[in-house]
């Protein structure tokens, strides 16, 4: 069987069968705290069963042979999962019947090779090593500048470095990571493997690698161009002012978000999944204006278009598309209608930046002084303005607007002053 990176089991209470696949942040087991009472119960999972990303398998939930449950799925209290069903949602209900990738042998997917397992032990033990190679590394460069820092430097210059050296270690190891994908992966295209094959091994390695460094080190920077920065040096495809305040990406080639969207904490985006332990991954693109909330896992396949919206712990299939503007929310998602007030037509949406304000301020100048400025067409006025009585109006609405203190600060006043001084002459 595989275990991922699962956020909790309680081991002693958990029976797993042969060739089941327990994948990335699911829960399985546990205590349940309630009322000042805790629960504990055991959990049997069958043989060639799937547990997906972020999933929850309460105490005393059982799950039969070549069964899956979805990503962020999660059945009722007590509740068995028959064999060879398909379970989905909050609480899960049971899929129609999904279609197969009968294109690989058993030896590819269920019982390898001697010589594949000796190959994936390698590309495993590559997996684990690696990621302390390069802070290693990095920790070495920190402390040979401190010592010879020291006898070139006073003190006070020295601690006044340190952070800028931080900073562009940390720039470097992540760096390195993308260095890493380059070398073992190139870019990453759509594709479907099965899982032992040297394309999934290396991912793996890629991926150890950058959840290791690059989510450890990227913490700080989230929420800040830096962190869309870095994602672009991966090979992710991100537009301009992209609020980016999440790590959790993968098969960063596949991804892209257009200018303007907001990824908040928490939020996966998901290129891959592995299906009766085979790799599929493709496309996800995420528009212009559109935001995906807290916790929410985005599959591979999906098209967000511009303005849409994902609520928080929700799921978005694969291959769905949301329409423009719209808003979805829900395990899997569903259309929510916004309130009235808070409809967003696609030809409303507008993105004001900072200059806006200072654009509008010369516009609303410029066409007073056009409109004072322009030649009147009304009889004998070229006379009237060169007169002495038009030079002394002049005169006494420059005094007027020096004195006042509705003209001084006033955002209106030059448009005010003008029109004071024109409108007895004129």
């Amino acid at each position: 069987s595989e275990v991922s990176t699962v956020t909790h089991v309680t081991p002693d209470l958990l029976s797993v069968g042969e060739g089941c696949f327990l994948a990335d942040a699911c829960l399985v087991g546990g205590c349940r705290v309630h009322h000042g009472h805790i629960v504990i119960g055991g959990n049997r999972i069958g043989d060639k069963t799937f547990i997906g990303n972020s999933a929850v398998l309460p105490g005393g939930n059982d799950v039969g042979n070549d069964a899956l449950l979805g990503v962020l799925s999660a059945p009722k209290p007590g509740q068995t999962l028959p064999d060879n069903e398909r379970w989905l949602g909050a609480p899960a209900f049971a899929l129609p019947s999904t279609q197969k990738d009968l294109n690989f042998s058993d030896v590819q997917t269920y019982q390898p090779t001697r010589k594949a397992r000796r190959s994936r032990a390698i590309s495993d033990a590559i997996r684990i090593l690696l990621p302390g190679v390069i802070a290693t590394a990095a920790l070495t460069l920190f402390i040979t500048f401190l010592v010879f820092a020291t006898g070139w430097w006073p003190m006070w210059v020295v601690v006044a470095t340190v952070p800028l050296l931080t900073t562009v270690l940390a720039f470097a190891t992540i760096a390195s990571v993308a260095l890493v994908k380059r070398l073992l992966i190139g870019t990453f295209e759509p594709t479907v493997q099965p899982l032992w094959c040297r394309y999934v091994w290396n991912n793996e390695i890629i991926n150890g690698t950058y959840e290791t460094i690059s989510e450890s080190t990227m913490p700080p920077m989230l929420g800040t161009p830096f962190a869309s920065m870095c994602m672009r040096w991966m090979g992710c495809k991100i537009g301009k002012w992209v609020f980016l305040e999440t790590p959790y990406l993968s098969e960063f080639d596949l991804v892209e978000i257009g200018d303007h969207a907001a990824l908040n904490l928490g939020a996966t985006i998901q290129t891959h999944l592995f299906e009766d332990r085979v790799m599929k991954a493709d496309y996800l693109r995420i528009g212009a204006g559109c935001t995906v909330a807290n916790l929410s896992v985005v599959l591979y396949g999906t098209h967000m278009q511009r303005g849409s919206s994902l609520g928080p712990l929700s799921l978005l299939m694969k291959g769905e598309m949301l329409p423009a503007g719209s808003s979805w929310s829900g395990i899997p998602s569903e259309a929510k209608d916004l309130p009235p007030a808070r409809a967003r037509p696609l030809t409303n949406i507008r993105f004001r930046q900072s200059g806006d304000a200072v654009r509008r301020w010369a516009a609303q100048y410029t066409r007073a002084l056009a409109a004072f400025a322009a030649p009147s067409k009304e009889p004998g006025f070229q006379e009237r303005i060169h007169s002495a009585e038009f030079r002394h109006d002049s005169c006494a609405c420059a005094s007027y607007a020096t004195n006042s203190n509705e003209a001084r600060g006033s955002l209106h006043g030059p448009r005010n002053f003008l029109h004071r001084c024109s409108a007895p002459t004129l």
